[in-house]
C-alpha cells in the first residue's frame, strides 16, 4: 500500500492545506500518541535530598497521627519507607549531622602531610611510652627501698632482747 499523500506542484495537498500540518500515518497501524520529548534524558537521574530536606520529612512523618498519613507523606515525597526508616536511623544516631550527603566508598587516603604527621606522632607516643615504663620502674624500686630502710629503721629502734 502507498503511504505517501498526494499533493500538488507547490507543496500542499490535493485539498489546499500545507503537506507539514497533516502527519503522514499508516491507517493499519494503531496510532501510538505523541513523539517522546527529545529534551528528557534517556535515562533516570537520582534525586537527592539535602540534609534540611531530609530532616523535614522525617519531622513530619514522626508528626503523622492518623492512620495512613506516614503513606501520604511518602507518595507525597515520592520515596520508599526504607528510605524514611534509614534517614530516621541516621538522625537519631547522629543527629543532622547524620542526614548529611556522604560520598559513597572508602575514605579517601590520608594526604603525604598528614602520613608524615602521623608518622611523627606515633614516635614520639614511643618515646613518652617508653620514659612512662622507666619512670614507673623506678617509682617501684623506690618503694621497695622505702620499705626495706623502714624495716631497718624498725629493727633498731625496737629493744633487741637477747639473754
Amino acid at each position: 500500500m502507498d503511504t505517501t499523500t498526494p499533493t500538488m506542484n507547490d507543496g500542499t495537498l490535493a485539498a489546499g492545506y500545507p503537506a507539514a500540518s497533516v502527519p503522514m500515518t499508516d491507517p493499519e497501524k494503531p496510532d501510538r500518541g505523541p513523539l517522546p520529548d527529545p529534551n528528557v534524558p534517556a535515562k533516570a537521574r537520582r534525586r537527592k535530598f539535602n540534609a534540611e530536606t531530609r530532616l523535614r520529612i522525617v519531622r513530619e512523618a514522626e508528626g503523622c497521627k492518623e492512620h495512613g498519613g506516614v503513606g501520604a507523606l511518602l507518595r507525597r515525597e515520592g520515596i520508599y519507607y526504607s528510605q524514611l526508616a534509614k534517614w530516621r536511623k541516621e538522625c537519631d544516631r547522629s543527629g543532622v549531622e547524620g542526614l548529611k550527603n556522604r560520598k559513597p566508598g572508602p575514605k579517601p587516603a590520608v594526604s603525604p602531610e598528614q602520613a608524615a604527621r602521623i608518622h611523627e606522632l606515633e614516635k614520639q607516643l614511643r618515646r613518652v611510652s617508653k620514659r612512662l615504663r622507666q619512670a614507673e620502674a623506678i617509682i617501684e624500686i623506690q618503694k621497695k627501698v622505702a620499705a626495706m630502710m623502714q624495716e631497718i629503721r624498725r629493727k633498731r629502734a625496737s629493744p633487741e632482747t637477747e639473754s
